[in-house]
């Protein structure tokens, strides 16, 4: 006891916050400013690694402008140009450093493992994004035709989607999510490919008075469940569609929801690619239900 209250105010403080950081968490009011001695504490921390960091980086053959956007922030941050000096702010870039300093002693750092630390870390700066569409754009440029941009923007999509952020953590945190700006982005562009691409289709005439009809198949899903049980079917292989346009199209045509008897194609393309949590779940709820039907009325013989 007598070593540890020998310390140094200052480290002393730091520990008593850290405990009540870590303990209370969800008592401790995050938007209050860090008092001077402990902010001083951290950024000297800070400024110890922050070199090695960029050296690493570099030597790694991180690009340049990607290096800067990265640690400027922080830099922002240490020269106390980010005022005021939160609790929140402080535990961000406390957090974000020490995920850096990892991730810059790894052998096998690479760009794209910066990209899923910074999305990680919900690094949603402006000039970030705007590095991200840049480079969504330089990689789909190459393909030759439509289809293959609209592939590749599905897959880019669906990397986006099943990222992890890490909870209650935002580089700016009056913004949405770096995830959820880019699944925006993403949704949108494919809408405009996907209209460039119907445009390009040729027109089809039909003879005087005859009219294409079908009728709709009745569900008590949503629009979004709907959406989201058929994203499953095509990501399973058990329906095979040409593309999602087309998919999206058929269930538009040949299906009607709890509450929409005409569901807009805009609406389905919204949900199939961003489902909202409450279609999750009620699906799971849907898929335990059908598989105890099954195994309540379709016994099958072990002999």
């Amino acid at each position: 006891l007598i070593v540890e209250y020998a310390k140094p105010l200052g480290l002393a403080l730091e520990d008593i916050l850290n405990f009540i950081e870590k303990r209370f968490s969800r008592y401790f009011n995050l938007d209050s400013k860090v008092p001077e001695s402990y902010s001083a504490i951290v950024l000297e921390e800070i400024k110890l690694v922050l070199p090695t960091i960029e050296l690493q980086l570099t030597e790694a053959m991180i690009e340049d402008a990607l290096i800067r956007i990265c640690l400027d922030p922080v830099k922002a941050f240490m020269n106390k140009t980010v005022r005021p000096v939160t609790y929140s702010k402080l535990l961000y870039f406390k957090e974000y450093v020490l995920e850096l300093t990892e991730l810059s002693q790894n052998d096998k750092i690479n760009d794209q493992l910066l990209y899923s630390l910074l999305g990680y870390m919900n690094f949603n700066s402006g000039r970030y994004f705007n590095f991200c569409t840049d480079k969504i754009y330089q990689y789909i440029a190459g393909a030759e035709t439509l289809e293959t941009r609209l592939e590749n923007l599905a897959y880019i999509l669906k990397r986006i989607n099943q990222a992890q952020i890490k909870p209650g953590f935002a580089l700016e945190p009056g913004l949405p999510s770096i995830k959820e700006q880019l699944i925006i982005w993403i949704v949108e562009e494919i809408s405009f490919l996907e209209k460039r691409q119907q445009l390009a289709f040729p027109f089809t005439s039909h003879k005087h008075g005859e009219t294409k009809k079908s009728a709709k198949i009745p569900t008590k899903l949503s629009v979004g469940q709907l959406a989201f049980l058929f994203k499953i079917l095509h990501e399973l292989d058990i329906v095979i569609p040409k593309s999602n346009q087309e998919m999206i199209r058929f269930i538009s045509d040949s299906f009607t929801s709890k509450k929409a008897g005409v569901i807009s194609t805009e609406s389905l393309k919204a949900k199939f690619y961003v489902p909202a949590d409450n279609s999750i779940q009620t699906i799971k709820g849907l898929s335990i239900k059908i598989l105890n039907h099954i195994n309540k009325n379709y016994p099958v013989s072990l002999n």
